[in-house]
């Protein structure tokens, strides 16, 4: 592969990444459910921490809100 053909190919790469990374912050299960994966609410860690950064409030895990913890 010469190097035009592999910045083509990272440049396509870096637009799916890209855009995977916005389906996943909007809607986290989506990708998963689409191969059959189903994930419990609690699993959606990356999107909750995003959320939490977003609004500028600390992180207070489960148990100390008085919630239930996945194993």
């Amino acid at each position: 592969m010469d190097r035009k053909g592999l910045r083509t190919l990272l440049v396509i790469h870096g637009f799916i990444t890209l855009a995977a990374s916005i389906v996943l912050t909007v809607a986290p299960g989506l990708i998963p459910s689409a191969v059959g994966i189903h994930l419990a609410p609690s699993a959606d860690v990356v999107a909750y921490l995003l959320a939490v950064d977003r609004r500028k409030e600390d992180f207070v895990p489960a148990e100390e809100r008085g919630g239930t913890v996945a194993a």
